[in-house]
């Protein structure tokens, strides 16, 4: 269990498969720091599809979830931690039973995600977001769920482009026009 610190920058995380949580990243319990990244079709037969996290110190900056499967909850990112999310996107992620496309926030030890600046969209079976307990989902601001789920007002379409190559260090959603 963890101890340590993960970083990781300027990365993609691709076409991983595990049987069991985590199919990008399985992250129990370090201290982790994410920026700059894509994490894209991760399949887990179990939860977390892109990446599952418990760390009590975690924050996601700048980063791409799109593609990532679960066999269950939280299809991008099953967060069982406390998490900081800022301009972060989510889309095309797909939760195969209980919810949570994009975001699954469980409620067991440290449940809060803040969001800032995050689009969560275009989730397949379930909802762009679920809270599995009475853990918050804080809305910190700038954010839009397609969906208006995890008590989030700001909806609708955000009418992201496919994942591509638009200039920076990692594949990336362009917004279209309008």
């Amino acid at each position: 269990w963890g101890s340590g610190r993960i970083t990781i920058t300027y990365s993609t995380i691709s076409n991983n498969y595990i049987r069991g949580a985590g199919g990008g990243l399985n992250n129990d319990g370090d201290s982790l720091y994410i920026a700059n990244s894509t994490f894209s079709d991760n399949t887990a037969t179990g939860i977390a599809g892109g990446l599952y996290n418990s760390s009590t110190a975690a924050a996601i900056v700048n980063t791409t979830f799109f593609g990532n499967q679960s066999g269950d909850r939280g299809g991008g990112l099953f967060n069982d931690g406390n998490l900081t999310l800022t301009h972060v996107t989510f889309s095309g992620n797909r939760a195969a039973s209980s919810g949570g496309g994009g975001i699954y926030n469980n409620w067991t030890f440290y449940p809060a995600v803040t969001l800032y600046n995050t689009i969560v969209a275009n989730s397949t079976n379930g909802a762009d977001c679920v809270r599995g307990g009475p853990g918050p989902v804080v809305n910190g601001g700038g954010n839009l769920i397609e969906d208006g789920s995890c008590g989030f007002a700001v909806g609708g379409d955000p009418a992201l482009a496919a994942l591509a190559d638009n200039g920076g260090g990692t594949h990336t959603h362009a917004l279209q026009p309008g």
